[in-house]
């Protein structure tokens, strides 16, 4: 791997500022993460590509955490850790959410919710 072939079209959709990512860069395999800011948390987008916005997305609480996912990313199937939800949902988030001890809470309110 090492030095995986560039992808100008990929790269003008990442500085693009409408799609609002704050770092981006590609690994080894050829794959493209980027950070972006949600409405609610941090998100780390892997496979991102020139028309669709990304194949996963991991959302953070906090920037600190998405950032330390951001770097320590080598590969596109890596699944990074310290993640409160991811889309797409897998078969496995579907099943926790139907389970009757399932507390979405628990990730909420978030550190900087204190005035809510």
């Amino acid at each position: 791997m090492g030095n995986p072939e560039k992808r100008p079209d990929i790269e003008a959709a990442l500085r693009d500022p409408i799609n609002n990512f704050m770092d981006w860069r590609q690994l080894d395999d050829g794959t493209y993460i980027a950070l972006g800011r949600l409405m609610f948390t941090v998100g780390l987008f892997v496979g991102v590509g020139p028309i669709t916005p990304y194949k996963r997305r991991y959302c953070f609480n906090d920037l600190h955490d998405a950032a330390a996912a951001f770097v320590s990313m080598e590969t596109g199937d890596e699944v990074p850790s310290g993640w409160i939800a991811r889309r797409p949902e897998t078969p496995e988030d579907i099943e926790a959410k139907a389970k009757p001890n399932y507390d979405p809470s628990q990730f909420w309110p978030k550190k900087d919710d204190d005035n809510v």
